[in-house]
């Protein structure tokens, strides 16, 4: 899972130009207005909402259907919110719009262009870290808005559980690259190879952190995802593990899985491919077994 930088950007920079266009009438009880009207309470919400998000606080925060105007008893309600990410936040590319502006910058935070949820997938949409659902008031906020994959969207959706063991690694604002949580092993006797994945943390002195990987993991269906991908990625590689082998023996092997794992690790400390290196050197039967049938086994 990928660590991203704080977005730069803040609701103060776009927010007038963004509801600029706004209509302004008596069918819709002076929308305009109402959005002026929270401007300065948005800026500040935003502003709590970071600090909590740095402190992993998140799950403190209370779910919301209407935003009060100060000084007023006017509301926005939480369509009118979700209708501003929807309709002008989430514009026509090049379309020139300053939200079309901001929703590609946020994209852009993404590392390589991919989910950090998943590390496999292009992030073509912004996911809502709480769902503006749920939380109206974040509907636009820059650091509530997560670059990801469709797919990773379509799944977190509008889940959410304010308990702390299920809250979402925040990818603006938590790390999880400094230490190894996820892990792959080789499955004995079946054939084609065949990966398994599962969170461990070897010094497991965060059981919270531990829950929460686990729980994202599993919403996401990612576990299963990884699995496929080792699958497909060691045919891939299967035909460079035999060479390997008929020059150098086991040895060889060992060394091209030691490498290939450590340049995974590099990039990517949890990397699913570095785990499945891994797998394979410390598989007893691949080592004893397997290795001895791959060229049979896969044709080549």
């Amino acid at each position: 899972m990928d660590k991203l930088s704080e977005p730069s950007k803040s609701i103060k920079d776009y927010y007038l130009e963004l509801i600029e266009k706004k209509r302004n009438t008596e069918n819709n009880n002076f929308l305009k207005d109402r959005l002026l009207g929270i401007k300065d309470l948005l800026i500040s919400e935003e502003e709590k909402y970071i600090q909590i998000a740095r402190a992993s606080n998140l799950h403190t925060l209370t779910e919301h259907s209407r935003i009060q105007v100060p000084k007023s008893a006017k509301e926005v309600t939480k369509d009118e919110m979700e209708s501003l990410y929807t309709q002008n936040l989430v514009s026509k590319p090049n379309s020139g719009e300053i939200g079309r502006d901001v929703y590609d910058y946020l994209r852009s935070l993404a590392l390589d262009k991919t989910c950090p949820y998943c590390s496999t997938t292009t992030a073509k949409t912004l996911d809502h870290y709480l769902p503006k659902a749920k939380f109206p008031m974040f509907a636009i906020t820059p650091a509530n808005l997560v670059p990801s994959c469709r797919d990773c969207n379509k799944e977190k959706d509008d889940k959410f559980s304010n308990k702390e063991t299920e809250m979402f690694i925040h990818p603006y604002f938590e790390d999880v690259n400094s230490f190894t949580w996820l892990k792959s092993t080789v499955e004995d006797s079946v054939w084609p190879i065949s990966f398994k994945y599962e969170v461990v943390v070897a010094d497991d002195t965060n059981n919270i952190l531990t829950c929460r990987l686990s729980k994202q993991q599993e919403l996401l269906d990612l576990n299963n995802t990884f699995n496929d991908k080792a699958n497909r990625q060691f045919r891939y590689r299967v035909k460079s593990v035999v060479k390997n082998y008929k020059a150098g023996g086991i040895d060889s092997v060992k060394r091209f899985f030691q490498e290939s794992e450590e340049s995974c690790r590099n990039a990517e400390l949890n990397s699913w491919e570095a785990c499945m290196y891994n797998a394979l050197l410390n598989s007893h039967w691949f080592f004893s077994t397997a290795l001895n049938q791959l060229e049979d086994r896969y044709g080549i």
